[in-house]
């Protein structure tokens, strides 16, 4: 899903267009696995067939759950322009965000363990009283040296809000 070109400004160029880390819907694609393995291990075994209805229920819950997981992480997006930065989120609910990059004051990002591993963490851009925090964002640290960068170049060519 690229950004619109409806939603771009006249001379307006993307730099960084990004979904939320993956690891967003593995917790719930980890237990539709689980659940299929329980319904086909209960299959081969010829178990009692209020066991299997009870397990084809539970797999059809996770198929759901996994769904609706994975319908957000496709739905939800954290674009970076040479103007400013958007967030759009939602199936249904859409909801939008726009910081112009001459109201971010400070840019931060924090990784766990397991973030770094994975290469993911939480990105926070600060408008004056306002904290925004995006998670889990992927590479987050090249998207918070891009942020920076284009701030330092929109600064060097004297661009105002």
């Amino acid at each position: 899903m690229a950004v619109p070109p409806r939603l771009l400004h006249d001379g307006e160029e993307v730099v960084v267009d990004l979904r939320p880390h993956w690891t967003s819907f593995a917790g719930a694609a980890a237990v539709l696995a689980a659940a299929l393995g329980v319904l086909s291990a209960l299959a081969a075994a010829a178990a009692p067939e209020l066991l299997q209805l009870l397990a084809a229920g539970a797999t059809l819950v996770a198929l759901v759950g996994f769904s609706v997981s994975y319908s957000r992480w496709a739905s939800t997006k954290l674009v970076l322009t040479d103007d400013r930065l958007l967030h759009r989120r939602g199936l249904l609910v859409k909801e939008s965000l726009e910081i112009p990059l001459d109201r971010v004051h400070a840019v931060r990002h924090r990784r766990t363990v397991l973030g770094r591993l994975l290469r993911y963490g939480e990105l926070v851009v600060e408008t004056g009283d306002d904290r925004h925090r995006f998670h889990p964002v992927p590479r987050p640290v090249a998207v918070h040296h891009e942020i920076s960068r284009q701030l330092t170049s929109r600064e060097r060519r004297g661009v105002r809000g």
